[in-house]
């Protein structure tokens, strides 16, 4: 993960854009800043960075699905819990 670049995916480890899937993976180091006060002893992921998390992964592959001929963002999350 690079965060100061609010990279969050290290690797695509498969796609299939016929059944529609990706596989990837993200490495959060347990010394990463993004768990200070989430919650000491406890790590949690904090849900914001989630959500970037499957927002890259959705991206990567509706861009591999579509051949890469645009960028797909996203737009807004409406509710998340």
């Amino acid at each position: 993960m690079r965060l100061e670049y609010f990279l969050m995916l290290d690797r695509i480890a498969h796609i299939d854009c016929g059944e529609m899937r990706l596989r990837a993976s993200s490495v959060v180091p347990a010394k990463s800043p993004v768990f200070e006060g989430h919650f000491p002893g406890y790590p949690l992921m904090p849900g914001v960075l989630l959500i970037e998390n499957m927002a890259q992964t959705c991206g990567w592959l509706v861009s591999a699905i579509t051949g890469f001929t645009g960028l797909p963002v996203l737009a807004g999350v409406k509710e998340a819990k």
